[in-house]
């Protein structure tokens, strides 16, 4: 039997972010499929149904200490990580992918992921390695995908929200403010907050989701009709399916999104909420009814990961 390859993942997941991070991380997984031992280094736990051979629970330096071992790839979705530690972790593999979204202009990886439709990766990156091929823009675009047919979607005179700003406590005033802009409309039927246990607040229609797994994440954003999102990777696959967005950055790294689609006209800021749930009940579902639907005949295979495999060459 051939010994299987392997693969080291240094991802920046902890008690109060990295969640898109880790969805990142569970999608490119993809790219590295049975022959492959793919183990992941993060400060906390992820859940065990993940799929990753190994999970190293430690600081990366620490790991970086330990380490003896050379692996085949790594892959770094961790924005603490400075250019002198990539330059170790290049040590430790053959092939090094690093993600980055607008974070620093100089690597030393192989190859650079930053699928922003924004084309300020042009002025912002100084390619001083000719060894690192950068893979820019929509064509690279590795999240834009959904896990499924979509259901049915009838008319109807009520409304569901999503709500995903993170998990960190930071924003737990904004979503208590949301809370109670919300709570006497009785046009809002579901309001689903993904990344909290709960809030002390008295609302029999609030469903709280402190984990959920990718596909209940996407389906929850597909049965809702009003999204209320960070600026990060949940933003993308909010406008793939075509909502009613009202956004926000929650990371300086996010500005580069949310600056893109705002001027697209395919999002509001989160401000303009208030304005809108109180609207009459007929323009919040008129207005709601004029987005162009989503449907199955629009589902796309991830084309985006098609295309950073056949660079990378796995």
């Amino acid at each position: 039997m051939l010994k299987k390859r392997s693969v080291i993942f240094f991802t920046d997941y902890g008690p109060t972010s990295g969640n898109g991070h880790l969805s990142r991380c569970l999608t490119l997984k993809n790219l590295f499929k049975k022959k492959y031992n793919v183990e992941i280094i993060t400060k906390n736990k992820i859940p065990k149904l993940s799929g990753f051979s190994k999970n190293h629970n430690c600081s990366v330096n620490k790991f970086l200490k330990k380490n003896k071992k050379i692996y085949n790839y790594a892959l770094i979705d961790n924005y603490k990580i400075n250019l002198s530690t990539e330059k170790k972790i290049k040590n430790i593999c053959k092939k090094l992918i690093s993600l980055d979204d607008y974070q620093r202009k100089v690597h030393v990886s192989d190859f650079v992921i930053n699928y922003s439709p924004s084309k300020n990766y042009k002025k912002f990156y100084i390619n001083n390695n000719k060894q690192t091929k950068y893979l820019l823009g929509d064509r690279y675009n590795f999240i834009r995908n959904f896990p499924g047919k979509l259901k049915k979607t009838y008319k109807k005179n009520h409304i569901n929200i999503f709500l995903y700003l993170g998990n960190n406590p930071k924003r737990k005033k904004i979503i208590k403010k949301i809370l109670l802009i919300t709570k006497n409309k009785k046009i809002v039927k579901n309001i689903y907050i993904v990344g909290y246990k709960n809030f002390k607040i008295p609302l029999k229609n609030v469903k709280y989701f402190k984990i959920v797994s990718k596909k209940k994440f996407m389906s929850l954003m597909e049965t809702s009709d009003i999204l209320i999102l960070s600026a990060g990777l949940s933003l993308y696959e909010g406008v793939f399916l075509k909502k009613k967005i009202f956004s926000m950055c929650v990371a300086q790294n996010q500005k580069p999104n949310y600056d893109y689609f705002f001027k697209k006209n395919k999002i509001k800021n989160i401000k303009k909420f208030k304005q809108f749930i109180n609207y009459s009940p007929n323009k919040i579902i008129k207005e709601i009814n004029s987005l162009k639907k989503f449907n199955n005949k629009q589902y796309i295979k991830n084309n985006g990961l098609k295309n950073i495999k056949n660079l990378i060459r796995v």
